[in-house]
C-alpha cells in the first residue's frame, strides 16, 4: 500500500491521548484512541488484502509472517518485562493473577480473560494488571484471524459486491454492539463481536478510497471533510468520559473521524493531513505501537511503587518521558530490525514457528506461576507468616469467600439476595453498593439474624452507586425499591477516588441528586457510608510510600522488631475527607444520614493494621472480614441494638 504521512500522524493523535489518560494528566475521553487504532488496523489489513488479492498474490502464510514481524517481538519483550518486574514487585496473589491473564495473553484471548474479569476495565482491580492493555491486540488479531477468510470468500463469490458485504456485516456488529452496551456491556466492551464495526469501519474507508481515489474533487470538500473527522476525534478525547455508555454510539464519535480523515486524503494532502504529516506527529505515530505496549506495564509497577493514585504530577512526567524512551529503544532495536525488508528472502514457516514456540514458552510460564500460587517463597520467613497468611486466611475465611458463601448478587435480576424474609413479607432494610458493599455483607447479615430482619443485598464489584451501571439494573432495584418501601437503605461504595469528580462534574453531581430524591420517596431513612481510610505507609526507615502489603516485607527485611498496631497513613487527606463530607451534607435532608467509619480505624493519624493477631485490611482499600467487624457498631442503631 502507499504510504500516507497523514495515518501516521491519526496514530500520535490516536496514542497520545490513551498514554495521558492512564497517567491522570487530562483527556477524559483518552480511551478512544484505542477506537482509532481500531479504524486504521481495518483500513490497513484491509488494503494489504484487497489488493494482494487483486493481483492474485495474497498467501496466508506470508501475510501471517509480516503480522508477527510486525507484532510479536515488542510484545514479547513487554511481556518479557512484565514477568521481571512482577517477580519483584508483585504479592504471591497477584503474581498468580497475572499467570491466568498471561496464559489468556498467549492465546491472543486476552480480551475474553477480561470479559469475566468482575472487576471490569474501570474497576480498582484492572489498575494492578501490567498486561490489561493487550485486549485491545487480542481484538485486532482475532480480526486478523477472521477478515482474511471473508475476504477471500467474498473475492471469490463477487468481487464487485465488496462493499455491499462489509457494509452488511458492519452493521450486524454495530447492532450488537449499541445492544450489548446496555444489556451486557462488558462483553461489549471486550469481545471482537461487537467491536468489529470498528475495523470494518476502516474498510469501508479503504474500498471508498479505493473506488474514488482517482476521482479529482474540489479541495476545500476534502478539507471540510477531514476538518470534521479531526472535530469529531477530537470531541471525543476531551468530551468524552468514563460515565459514558461505552462503546455503544458514543464510540461513533472518534470512529467515524477517524474514516473521515482517512477518506478526505485519498487523493492528496488535506489541511488537516498536512497538520498530521508535521514531524512530531510523525514521529510519534512512528513508535505509537512501543509506545502503547509499553506505557500501560510502566504504569502499573510505578504505581506499585508508589502508593496506589499517589503518583505525584512530577511522577507522572517521569513516567510519560521512560515510557517514550522505552518506545524509541523498542521501535528501534526491536519492532525495525524484525521488519522485513525488501529484498530479503522470507521464510514464512520458520518465523511463524519459532513466534509459536515463544509463546508456548509464555503459556508455560504461566501455567508454572499458577501451579506455585504465585511463589510465596519469594518473600522472607516474616512475610510468609504475615502476608502471605494472611492473604490465604482472608481468601479462605474472610470477605471474598463469605461473599461467595451468601451468594449476594452480582447481577440483580430477581431482586437481588434476602434474608429472614418469611411469608412474603417485605425486606426491611436494602444494602446496596459495590465491593465495598460486600465487604460489609457478613457482619450486616450477622445483625440481620441475630434481630430477626429481613435484608436484602444489591451489591456489585465496580458500582460506584444506584445509578451507575447497568441501566436495566437500576430499573429492577427501583421498582422493588418502589414495591417494598423499606425502612432504611443503605448505600456503601468506594467513594475516596470519586471526590474530584463529585465536586467537578456537575453532571455526575446532578446523578447522584436524582438517586438521593427516588431513595427519599421510597423509604423511610436512607444511609450513606463513607468509605474507609485507605492505608498508605509513611515514611518508615527511610522507605519509600508503598502498599500496605509492600510495607510489611521492607519492614520485615530492616526491623526485627514486632510490627506496630498502627503504621500507616490515611491516603485520603482531611482536606479530601471534610471535602466528600460537605459534599454530602450539602445534599441531604433529615431523611439522609452519613455514617462515617473512620473513628473505627485509626489511632490519632494513623489507620490501624491489626486487631490481634489477624489483618484489618485486605488490600489498600478493603476491609478484611475481621476489619468489617470494626465497624460493626455503625450498623447496630440501624437494627435496633444500642452500642
Amino acid at each position: 500500500m502507499k504510504y500516507r504521512s497523514d495515518i501516521d500522524g491519526l496514530r500520535a493523535i490516536a496514542v497520545i491521548p490513551v498514554v495521558l489518560f492512564h497517567l491522570g494528566l487530562g483527556f477524559s475521553g483518552g480511551f478512544t484512541g484505542v477506537d482509532v487504532f481500531f479504524v486504521i488496523s481495518g483500513y490497513l489489513i484491509s488494503g494489504i488484502i484487497i489488493e494482494e488479492l487483486a493481483a492474485k498474490k495474497f498467501s496466508s502464510w506470508v501475510f501471517y509472517e509480516r503480522r508477527a514481524c510486525r507484532i510479536l517481538p515488542a510484545f514479547f519483550c513487554v511481556v518479557l518485562f512484565s514477568l521481571i518486574a512482577g517477580w519483584f514487585f508483585l504479592y504471591p496473589t497477584e503474581l498468580d493473577v497475572l499467570g491466568y491473564h498471561l496464559s489468556s495473553v498467549t492465546l491472543f484471548g486476552s480480551n475474553i480473560w477480561l470479559s469475566n474479569f468482575k472487576a471490569g476495565y474501570w474497576g480498582p482491580a484492572s489498575e494492578a494488571l501490567p498486561l490489561l492493555h493487550t485486549w485491545s491486540l487480542s481484538v485486532e488479531e482475532q480480526f486478523y484471524f477472521v477478515m482474511p477468510v471473508f475476504l477471500i470468500l467474498v473475492h471469490k463469490l463477487n468481487s464487485r459486491r465488496m462493499m455491499s458485504a462489509v457494509v452488511g456485516v458492519f452493521v450486524v456488529s454495530l447492532s450488537l454492539c449499541l445492544y450489548g452496551s446496555i444489556h451486557s456491556p462488558q462483553a461489549a466492551f471486550y469481545l471482537l463481536p461487537y467491536r468489529a464495526w470498528e475495523m470494518l469501519l476502516g474498510t469501508i474507508a479503504y474500498v471508498a478510497v479505493a473506488r474514488g481515489g482517482h476521482r479529482i474533487r474540489a479541495r476545500w470538500v476534502d478539507d471540510l471533510v477531514g476538518g470534521i473527522g479531526l472535530l469529531c476525534v477530537l470531541g471525543a478525547v476531551f468530551f468524552l468520559d468514563d460515565t459514558y455508555v461505552f462503546p455503544g454510539y458514543a464510540a461513533l464519535l472518534p470512529t467515524l473521524g477517524a474514516g473521515l480523515i482517512i477518506y478526505s486524503g485519498r487523493s492528496r494532502l488535506t489541511g488537516v493531513g498536512r497538520i498530521l504529516s508535521i514531524p512530531v506527529f510523525r514521529f510519534f505515530g512512528k513508535i505509537s505501537y512501543s509506545l502503547y505496549l509499553w506505557h500501560w506495564p510502566i504504569i502499573v509497577y510505578a504505581s506499585t511503587w508508589s502508593a496506589p493514585d499517589s503518583l505525584t504530577v512530577t511522577d507522572k512526567i517521569v513516567v510519560l518521558v521512560v515510557s517514550i524512551i522505552a518506545a524509541v529503544l523498542s521501535w528501534r532495536f526491536v519492532e525495525q530490525p524484525f521488519r522485513l525488508k525488501k529484498g530479503q528472502a522470507s521464510k514464512p514457516y520458520m518465523r511463524v514457528g519459532i513466534a509459536c514456540c515463544v509463546l508456548f514458552g509464555f503459556l508455560a510460564v504461566s501455567l508454572i506461576i499458577r501451579k506455585k500460587d504465585g511463589f510465596p517463597e519469594r518473600l522472607p520467613s516474616l512475610v510468609g507468616e504475615s502476608v502471605v497468611t494472611y492473604a490465604e486466611q482472608e481468601l479462605e475465611r474472610g470477605v471474598w469467600a463469605e461473599q461467595e458463601q451468601f451468594n449476594f448478587a452480582e447481577m440483580f435480576e430477581g431482586g437481588g439476595q434476602q434474608w429472614n424474609v418469611v411469608d412474603g413479607e417485605y425486606p426491611e432494610v436494602v444494602v446496596i453498593g459495590d465491593s465495598h458493599g460486600r465487604m460489609y455483607g457478613p457482619v450486616i447479615k450477622t445483625l440481620a439474624d441475630s434481630t430477626g430482619t429481613p435484608i436484602a443485598f444489591f451489591t456489585q464489584v465496580g458500582r460506584k452507586s444506584l445509578f451507575d451501571g447497568d441501566a436495566s439494573n437500576t430499573e429492577v432495584i427501583h421498582s422493588y425499591l418502589k414495591k417494598w418501601k423499606p425502612r432504611a437503605v443503605i448505600i456503601i461504595n468506594r467513594l475516596d477516588n470519586e471526590i474530584e469528580k463529585l465536586l467537578t462534574n456537575h453532571l455526575y453531581a446532578d446523578a447522584w441528586d436524582v438517586e438521593f430524591q427516588f431513595l427519599n420517596e421510597h423509604c423511610s431513612v436512607v444511609y450513606q457510608l463513607l468509605p474507609p481510610p485507605r492505608p498508605v505507609a509513611n515514611q518508615i526507615s527511610g522507605a519509600p510510600k508503598k502498599r500496605l502489603l509492600e510495607l510489611l516485607a521492607i519492614l520485615t527485611k530492616r526491623s526485627s522488631v514486632e510490627l506496630p498496631e498502627a503504621i500507616l497513613e490515611s491516603e485520603l487527606s482531611s482536606v479530601g475527607r471534610s471535602s466528600m463530607q460537605t459534599w454530602f451534607e450539602s445534599r441531604l435532608n433529615r431523611q439522609v444520614r452519613l455514617l462515617n467509619p473512620v473513628p473505627f480505624l485509626m489511632v490519632a493519624e494513623h489507620v490501624k493494621l491489626r486487631s490481634g493477631d489477624r489483618m484489618i485490611y485486605y488490600d489498600d482499600n478493603h476491609l478484611s472480614d475481621v476489619g468489617a467487624s470494626e465497624v460493626v457498631g455503625l450498623f447496630r442503631e440501624i437494627f435496633n441494638q444500642s452500642e
